[in-house]
């Protein structure tokens, strides 16, 4: 390892500006972005990635992970982003993407390296002005040759149940036909056992009501101003209002008048 301390003055000035160049570097890795696909100044339908290529060099197993930002704050609202698995220690070239559902802008973009083990190393940030318009194309657009094929070599790469990567299609499918359900569950066990309930537990079955009644609400709102993520929330909580109606509506038919 260099010892700054012996280096002169001029040395550790051209040390740091070329940490904060885009290709960035270390006594470990040196890793900077060459290209982007498609380059900037482009428009993309929904879901199109704009993908940037990544030379590395490294004595140490990296991950690469792309996010768009605008002004300074990250795009998060209909982000997708590419799966980010371990880059073997040595020179190579890896791919980073993201997309979005909706319309937006970015006026930059950023590559996180992370090591094998997920512990952030840096960031790159390269400026680059994309828009993507929210509408599903016709035909999507072809990537480049050198985005297909980094593509098709970090698929093969894919590690179940790492961070970046997704829950197996199957398991998720699952889990959100079953929070589906629980939604139009829940309004029909809500209404049938406050008109069959008296006393203590019409307040039993009521209590769901403060929390709802506002998740609608909102719901409402986001579905008014044209957000396309509009029954996330619902889909996350309701499911435990229902649970918790399935409950009382158990306990009430062991302990209480049947219902």
């Amino acid at each position: 390892m260099v010892n700054r301390s012996r280096l002169g003055p001029l040395a550790v000035l051209l040390a740091l500006v070329c940490n904060c160049a885009v290709g960035q570097s270390s006594d470990r890795f040196s890793v900077k972005i060459v290209e982007t696909d498609p380059e900037s100044d482009a428009t993309l339908a929904a879901r199109e990635p704009l993908y940037l290529r990544i030379a590395y060099d490294s004595d140490t197993a990296l991950r690469f992970q792309a996010s768009g930002f605008v002004d300074g704050v990250e795009a998060r609202d209909a982000e997708a982003m590419n799966i980010a698995p371990s880059y073997q220690p040595g020179r190579g070239e890896a791919v980073a993407w993201v997309s979005y559902d909706a319309a937006t802008r970015i006026d930059e973009v950023r590559v996180t390296v992370f090591d094998a083990s997920w512990k952030k190393l840096d960031t790159l940030t390269y400026p680059i002005d994309t828009h993507w318009t929210g509408v599903v194309p016709k035909a999507w657009r072809q990537p480049a040759q050198w985005a297909r094929r980094l593509s098709a070599a970090q698929q093969s790469m894919r590690e179940p149940g790492s961070p970046g990567d997704q829950v197996s299609d199957s398991g998720l499918d699952v889990v959100v036909m079953l929070a589906g359900w629980s939604i139009p569950g829940y309004f029909i066990l809500q209404i049938y056992l406050f008109v069959r309930s008296r006393g203590g537990w019409r307040t039993a079955v009521a209590l769901p009501l403060l929390g709802t009644v506002p998740l609608i609400a909102y719901t409402l709102y986001a579905l008014m101003a044209g957000s396309n993520l509009w029954p996330l929330v619902m889909l996350f909580l309701m499911p435990f209002a229902f649970v918790y109606l399935a409950a009382v509506w158990l306990a009430k038919s062991i302990w209480g008048q049947p219902a």
